[in-house]
């Protein structure tokens, strides 16, 4: 298959699973940040107001991309960037891949081999550098114990880090 046919099926395929979503009761919201990819979602639990997104985009003005994290506070009806960005990970934003928060207050986000913690609501984040491939994170039952998903990336293995404090330290278990 050439290029442009397999271009052309890409977007009729696209189309379909947008007209399938769309018939399905979805509606496509549009938060008004331009050029932004969205790649994880989480509304606080026990408030369906309050909910955040992250993902990445392009900062206009150092013209490099950037990790972002948007906020709701009217069940998903509009949305604003927060205070500020993540920030760590080199020359290039690793393109976030989970969020979590444990209040409206007290969040995290993964990617690459960073999470960011912040206690403001987004107004400012703390990066910390674990290794590997963080994907998804997770505090299940209070806002002490946590977990984060981890891939496998030459040398490391895949694993799970465990934190008990809050995200002030994490262990990791690996598995072959």
């Amino acid at each position: 298959m050439n290029a442009r046919c397999r271009n052309a099926t890409i977007v009729c395929g696209l189309l379909l699973s947008c007209s399938l979503l769309l018939a399905a009761g979805w509606t496509q919201l549009n938060p008004g940040i331009q050029g932004s990819v969205y790649t994880g979602v989480f509304f606080v639990h026990g408030n369906t107001q309050v909910g955040y997104a992250c993902g990445s985009g392009f900062d206009t003005v150092s013209h490099m991309p950037k990790v972002e994290v948007i906020k709701t506070t009217d069940g998903g009806t509009s949305w604003t960037e927060t205070g500020a960005h993540p920030q760590g990970g080199g020359l290039i934003a690793p393109v976030p891949s989970g969020i979590y928060f444990v209040d409206a207050n007290n969040g995290y986000v993964v990617g690459g081999a960073f999470v960011w913690k912040t206690t403001d609501g987004g107004g400012s984040w703390t990066p910390d550098s674990l290794g590997g491939q963080l994907n998804s994170v997770q505090f299940p039952s209070n806002g002490s114990t946590g977990y984060i998903g981890t891939s496998r990336t030459y040398p490391d293995n895949a694993g799970l880090y465990k934190t008990t404090d809050g995200g002030a330290t994490w262990s990791l278990k690996t598995y072959g």
